[in-house]
């Protein structure tokens, strides 16, 4: 009877205790803090695992945690993100912006978003996100250039660099401060002159070995297109091509020039023109491109092309290919893309070829637990040959390929 209060203080105790401890481990507030911390230790797979945590529990009690909501989402973002998984960071903070009232919130879920939405290859996207907070200093004004930079508008993503920094010194975290530099290299490369030096090498199952040196210079200048958005890019270069096969060897010189530019956000074009030698044959190739893309989701384009065949025996003969393509893809967001093209070509022999390609890219899966991103690439060919032997229309059949 004498132990009966001592026991019973101990189960009280012991209860007390034990729902203490239920009510820390299941405290939203008490997570976001671990997260934190871990985050400036540098161990973002601990942070993540806190705010899920956290945000789990406030998604079961909404009503209670409401002010912890914002805090859960920036943080797992942010954790997500520098672990790889741009899945999960876009769903964080595309919820945060819903919830997000004041200026300095909404910028911090813009920005996230914009890096996450730049990591899934939606540039063009992460751009707009980021309009409404892009004047509010150097992070929105960082990753506008980064994204400017992806659509290949180089003028509008140089200035975004120098309002991100107007003195050339980034004023952010030394993460940052790298990420300014790298980005304004990657900006730099296409604003300046430069000369560019190629060597291609190709071989296939029936010996025929492909070998192309290649010179120019590419002068970023003005007029023909959208000069706002980037300069039109001036090229010209010379170019050796060397053949081989078990017929025996020859060469083709080639001179060209051309140049590329923006017509103005959804549409670019590119045209390269020259003249071409070999032994007693001289030729003009050309060859353009133009494209339509007015969002990260689709996009058409269409191509020209005309050059000889790289064989010795196409070449002794004079036989060139005109080839037109039409083609396009379709991103199923956080599945993949799909693109298609369908090629014509028309062979100076008189030969004619038809071709279908489809392209089959998964976007890569962030595994939510691990930092693994995982994708493949299905390649898709069908070909039909119309030959003309003798005066005659020969179907040559089809070829498959899948790789």
């Amino acid at each position: 009877m004498k132990k009966k209060p001592i026991q019973t203080m101990a189960v009280i105790a012991g209860l007390i205790f034990f729902c203490g401890a239920t009510v820390a481990a299941a405290d939203p507030g008490h997570d976001i803090r671990l997260g934190r911390e871990a985050l400036t230790q540098e161990h973002p797979d601990l942070a993540l695992s806190y705010f899920r945590k956290a945000r789990d529990e406030i998604n079961r009690h909404p009503d209670k945690y409401h002010d912890d909501q914002l805090a859960a989402l920036s943080g797992l973002g942010y954790a997500a993100l520098w672990v790889g998984n741009s899945h999960e960071a876009e769903n964080a903070y595309s919820k945060g912006i819903t919830i997000a009232h004041s200026p300095e919130d909404q910028k911090t879920m813009r920005v996230g978003l914009a890096r996450a939405l730049i990591n899934l290859g939606r540039p063009r996207e992460a751009y707009d996100i980021l309009k409404p907070v892009r004047s509010m200093g150097a992070d929105p004004q960082l990753q506008s250039a980064i994204a400017s930079a992806l659509l290949s508008w180089d003028t509008i993503a140089w200035k975004h660099l120098d309002l991100a920094a107007p003195h050339g010194v980034y004023p952010g975290p030394q993460w940052q401060v790298q990420l300014f530099r790298q980005t304004s290299d990657f900006v730099y490369y296409p604003l300046h002159d430069r000369i560019n030096v190629g060597y291609q090498y190709s071989s296939d199952s029936d010996h025929n070995i492909n070998q192309i040196y290649q010179a120019g210079v590419t002068i970023p200048g003005v007029g023909l297109g959208d000069n706002s958005l980037s300069p039109t890019m001036w090229y010209a270069g010379f170019r050796q091509t060397q053949i081989n096969d078990s017929d025996g060897q020859i060469g083709l010189s080639t001179l060209e020039g051309g140049w590329s530019a923006p017509i103005n956000t959804n549409w670019n074009y590119s045209i390269l023109g020259g003249v071409s030698t070999a032994r007693n044959w001289t030729f003009g190739r050309l060859a353009g491109q133009l494209n339509y893309q007015p969002s990260d989701s689709w996009g058409l384009n269409l191509s020209f092309d005309r050059q000889p065949i790289r064989t010795v025996t196409a070449v002794e003969n004079k036989i060139l290919v005109n080839t037109v393509s039409l083609g396009g893809f379709g991103r199923l967001r956080n599945i993949g893309t799909v693109g298609a093209a369908y090629f014509h070509q028309a062979f100076s022999d008189g030969n004619q070829r038809d071709g279908v390609v489809v392209r089959v890219t998964p976007e890569f899966y962030s595994f939510s637990s691990l930092p693994i991103s995982v994708g493949v690439q299905g390649y898709f060919r069908a070909l039909r040959q119309i030959e003309w032997v003798g005066g005659r229309m020969l179907w040559s059949g089809r070829a498959l390929n899948w790789s």
